[in-house]
């Protein structure tokens, strides 16, 4: 006698997202005061350290989807959440004695293109087929080096891969972010050097700001008061298809006599 016994089982997904064949790596530069967080024995501690932010440089770029200037209390909040990951938390402004002052620059690379029109033999017409050139301007990749933290990659003494893996990221049009945590005591009475410095970033082509926003965030909060040797290329689960399955439930058995 064969059993043939059939099931059955709910299924349902979840978080499908469309991102457009857009990359959700998240390129990171983090940097740390040697002693920054560290205990009397050399361990990492997370103590909680309160904080104001303060309006830094905004770079525009050319994409019209980018956030205005005006919009960065919003943009504040999904950092502030990121930042409680790691026992910041935020104050109001009038707070007398807070212990950082985060300063946050943000916005959009530029990747700036020299065009030249090539000579064509005599007796052909410049129609719309025309060939142009199109070179990286290498004045440009120099900043969104800076910006991004790739420079050590790029003009360091680094393999041709992790060069070339870094050129790509620094000439692609970036949505970024650079924040920079100041003792708030010393640079309020005098010129100091940062805390810590985290950079990072998410290629912007094909997304929308709301998107990055949370992209970045959810990648940048592991690294925030954190001091790493190399940029760190990491992917956002942000939008990641889940499957979930539900109970197994016996349909019915069958009987088959064999033969």
């Amino acid at each position: 006698m064969k059993k043939i016994i059939l099931l059955s089982f709910g299924v349902s997904a979840a978080g499908f997202t469309h991102l457009s064949c857009s990359s959700n790596t998240v390129l990171v530069k983090a940097w740390a005061e040697n002693d920054y967080r560290v205990s009397s024995t050399g361990e990492q501690i997370a103590r909680p350290e309160n904080y104001v932010f303060f309006e830094g440089h905004f770079e525009p770029g050319n994409s019209k989807t980018l956030l205005g200037k005006d919009e960065f209390e919003e943009i504040c909040e999904y950092l502030e959440k990121a930042l409680e990951l790691q026992n910041y938390v935020r104050v109001d402004d009038d707070y007398l004695n807070p212990d950082l002052l985060i300063v946050v620059d943000w916005g959009q690379t530029t990747v700036k293109i020299n065009t030249g029109v090539l000579e064509l033999p005599s007796g052909i017409s410049n129609g719309p087929n025309v060939i142009h050139t199109q070179d990286p301007d290498p004045y440009f990749e120099e900043i969104n080096a800076e910006l991004l933290g790739t420079s050590e990659r790029i003009y360091g003494n680094t393999s041709i891969l992790e060069k070339d893996a870094a050129k790509w990221a620094t000439n692609k049009e970036r949505y970024f972010f650079i924040l920079s945590a100041y003792d708030f005591q010393k640079v309020t009475r005098k010129k100091t050097d940062p805390l810590w410095t985290t950079k990072f970033s998410v290629e912007a082509k094909w997304k929308n700001y709301d998107e990055a926003l949370v992209q970045l965030s959810e990648v940048a909060a592991n690294y925030f008061g954190k001091n790493v040797d190399d940029i760190s290329f990491e992917r956002s689960e942000v939008g990641k298809s889940k499957v979930e399955y539900g109970e197994i439930e016996v349909i019915e058995t069958l009987g088959e006599d064999s033969e």
